[in-house]
């Protein structure tokens, strides 16, 4: 069991599940349980109300901006913890996905010149896993997020999967922001704090 957390990049290597203690001081959060499996290992992210919390103080000043203690709870619980059993974050990443696109459309469109909108196949990699993450890494979402992820082996190819789970956990805010504050609320939102972020990072972003 580990006491620390996470790398950032989204994977802790094999090796560390033997020795974790050496390791404690370059992770960032906590790792609950290490579970084994016929091709590795995985382990447990979980997450406290404080963390929830602190995760809305930094990103809106105040932790009760969405005041249902459940809704806040299911926007950072990804749909493999606890094997689905708890409330997880999926039903809301579509209606999330909708208003990030339709507020990406929607600064293209600002100038009035439509032959500058790109193909929805260009939006879509505008709000690319990876750019999301890069994006709202201020805001540190692994730090609430509740999820189970693979420790891959440090000489594998294998992208790490947290970057896929952090952006469900933001198109799921965004959603929250959509039923609890009204679609203008949600659009004012990705305009603010989204948009110019993900449209203007550095072209060597993987999409």
């Amino acid at each position: 069991m580990f006491s620390r957390g996470i790398l950032r990049s989204g994977f802790i290597p094999k090796w560390s599940v033997v020795r974790p203690q050496s390791l404690s001081s370059i992770f960032s959060r906590n790792v609950m349980n290490i579970y084994p499996k016929e091709n590795g290992h995985t382990c447990e992210l979980s997450s406290s109300a404080q963390d929830v919390d602190s995760f809305f103080n930094r990103v809106f000043g105040s932790k009760n901006y969405i005041p249902t203690r459940e809704l806040k709870e299911q926007i950072f619980t990804h749909k493999s913890y606890k094997q689905g059993s708890v409330a997880y974050n999926e039903p809301l990443v579509s209606l999330g996905v909708a208003v990030v696109d339709v507020s990406l459309m929607n600064h293209f469109l600002k100038n009035g010149n439509v032959s500058n909108v790109p193909k929805y196949s260009d939006i879509t990699k505008f709000r690319s896993p990876r750019r999301i993450t890069l994006a709202t890494k201020d805001w540190e979402p692994e730090s609430a997020v509740r999820c189970m992820l693979p420790l891959l082996n440090g000489k594998t190819n294998e992208k790490p999967p947290l970057d896929r789970v952090l952006s469900t956990t933001i198109f799921s805010l965004v959603a929250a922001i959509y039923l609890q504050k009204g679609g203008q609320e949600a659009l004012k939102f990705c305009d603010e704090h989204l948009v110019n972020q993900l449209i203007h990072q550095n072209e060597h972003v993987e999409k």
